[in-house]
């Protein structure tokens, strides 16, 4: 009997929760200090352009996999009460949770100057657009195995990357035709145009790539917790470095970073597993222990 065949560790293990908590445990215990050079802090060491990105992909994914998680609840609701409970306070928690990320990150990051205004406006609209799309299309989602999956993450991009193109040609047609910079204004108005027929164009590879297995079981967790751990690093650097953390302070960083709230989610989401639930306490027991040591 191979008791490590996939199939028998289904049973025992949930792959994405565990996958989840290993990278939260191994960034704890100080795997960050390493990305990070000596003498500075996360923030010193990036450029608008990357924390443009981090806080694109977290929109992405994070609220997609919040979405998911949500809708395992939905697709058990038939098998009792509990489900039917938990999809309800799932939705709430993950809708709560995808928009305070969305707003709070761009707003923390101007109040601190590390992001310009317009920055910050567009990481706001991007941001919205990415959570209402990354929980609605969620629900399209398919099983493994089925054929002409409809994929989330696959429209996120596609709604972002033609909001973004519609969005910034706007504002250089305004600003190139407004300041005599007519080849700046044309290019402008032709990305309003180009930039959604392009990203339509890459939609059906971006359902196919997004959709498949290991994309869900593996991809997925492990940047959503890539990125709520980096994010989290972030608000540290924002908020923590300036005061003494007490045990209430590293709870609310905990939940602010969005690790705290999607890690209860995967808890409770079928099907839940005791083994995933003892090393999730155990991860983010760690996380906490840590950061009351900043």
């Amino acid at each position: 009997m191979n008791l490590f065949k996939p199939g028998r560790l289904k049973r025992w293990i949930n792959l994405p929760e565990l996958i989840f908590d290993f990278v939260v445990f191994i960034f704890f215990t100080g795997a960050y200090h390493f990305l990070i050079p000596s003498g500075k802090n996360i923030i010193e060491s990036l450029t608008s352009v990357r924390i443009t990105s981090l806080v694109l992909l977290i929109d992405i994914f994070v609220s997609w996999h919040l979405g998911k998680l949500t809708m395992d609840f939905i697709r058990e609701s038939k098998r009792g009460t509990y489900n039917i409970i938990m999809n309800k306070i799932s939705m709430a928690v993950s809708i709560a949770t995808s928009l305070t990320l969305a707003g709070l990150i761009p707003i923390l990051l101007r109040l601190k100057e590390h992001i310009t205004l317009m920055q910050m406006s567009f990481l706001l609209v991007t941001g919205i657009i990415a959570v209402i799309t990354g929980l609605s299309f969620s629900m399209a989602d398919t099983e493994d195995g089925e054929d002409d999956a409809v994929s989330g993450p696959g429209y996120i991009v596609f709604i972002l990357v033609a909001a973004a193109g519609v969005i910034l040609g706007i504002v250089y047609a305004i600003w190139g035709f407004t300041n005599n910079e007519t080849f700046t204004g044309i290019a402008g108005l032709v990305s309003i145009i180009a930039v959604p027929v392009a990203a339509g164009g890459l939609l059906p590879f971006l359902n196919r790539f997004f959709n498949l297995g290991v994309m869900k079981s593996i991809i997925v967790p492990l940047l959503s917790a890539i990125l709520l751990a980096s994010w989290f690093q972030v608000f540290s650097a924002l908020v923590l470095e300036s005061r003494a953390v007490t045990p209430a302070l590293a709870l609310l960083a905990l939940t602010a970073s969005g690790i705290l709230p999607l890690r209860i989610i995967m808890v409770f989401a079928p099907p839940v597993r005791t083994i995933n639930l003892i090393i999730g306490l155990a991860g983010l027991g760690t996380a906490f222990y840590r950061i009351l040591l900043y």
